[in-house]
C-alpha cells in the first residue's frame, strides 16, 4: 500500500488533538473547528524562538528573506516540490511565518500533484490511512502551528490581518479536522485527496 510521503523538514512532536467527526470536503473553519489546536512542541517552540532568532542574526534574517523570494517564484510557477526546499531552507537560517506555512503548503501540494500522476495500488489507492495522520499531524505541527502562533507571537499586524495569514489558518485548523476525522477510520481505507485539497483551496500567492 503507498504510504503519505513526508519531506525531511518534520521533527518529532507531541501533539494535542481533539475527538473526530465528520469531515466535508468543503471545509471552513467554521466548519472544523473555532481555532486550532497548538502543541506542546510549538508551545516550546515559541518559548525558545527569540534565543533561536538571536543566534541566527541579521545575516540569518537576509537569508531566509532571499529564500523566501526564490521559492514564491517557484510556487507561483506551480514548482511545488522546488519551492518547498527553498521554503523548508528559510526558517533553518531565520524563524519566519512566510517560511513556516509556505513549507506545509507546498508540502501537500506537491503530494497532491504528484499522487494525482501516479498510479493506484491493488487496492485502488493512491495514498492509504496506514501512516497518513501521523504524518499530517507533523506537517500540521512543524509548519502551519508554527507559522501562525509565530505572527501572534510578533503581533505582526500587517501579517494578521492579511487574507494569507487568514486562509492559512483556515487550512491548517481544516487539516486538524481531517486528521482527526481519518484517525476514526481504517488503516486500510484510501485518502480521499479531494479532501486535502478542499483544506488548502486555492494557491496562497498569485
Amino acid at each position: 500500500m503507498k504510504q503519505f510521503p513526508l519531506f525531511p523538514a518534520a521533527i518529532p512532536f507531541v501533539a494535542l488533538l481533539g475527538a473526530g467527526h465528520a469531515f466535508s470536503t468543503n471545509c471552513s473553519a467554521a466548519q472544523a473547528a473555532d481555532a486550532i489546536r497548538i502543541s506542546a512542541d510549538t508551545t516550546q517552540f515559541l518559548a525558545d524562538v527569540d534565543g533561536y532568532r538571536k543566534k541566527s542574526g541579521q545575516a540569518g534574517k537576509a537569508a531566509a528573506a532571499s529564500l523566501n523570494k526564490r521559492a514564491d517564484g517557484l510556487y507561483k510557477q506551480k514548482k511545488y516540490d522546488a519551492a518547498n526546499k527553498l521554503y523548508w531552507a528559510s526558517p533553518a537560517n531565520f524563524s519566519n511565518v512566510h517560511g513556516y506555512i509556505m513549507t506545509g503548503d507546498t508540502h501537500l501540494r506537491g503530494v497532491i500533484k504528484f499522487q494525482q500522476k501516479s498510479s493506484a495500488d491493488q487496492n485502488g489507492c493512491k495514498i492509504d490511512n496506514q501512516d497518513f495522520v501521523h504524518r499530517l499531524e507533523l506537517d500540521i505541527s512543524n509548519h502551519y502551528e508554527r507559522g501562525l502562533a509565530l505572527a501572534e507571537k510578533d503581533n505582526d499586524q500587517a501579517m494578521l490581518q492579511s487574507n494569507f495569514y487568514k486562509r492559512a489558518y483556515r487550512s491548517g485548523v481544516c487539516l486538524q479536522a481531517l486528521a482527526d476525522f481519518y484517525k476514526t477510520r481504517p488503516k486500510t481505507e484510501c485518502i480521499d485527496l479531494a479532501k486535502i485539497a478542499a483544506c488548502l483551496g486555492e494557491p496562497l500567492l498569485k
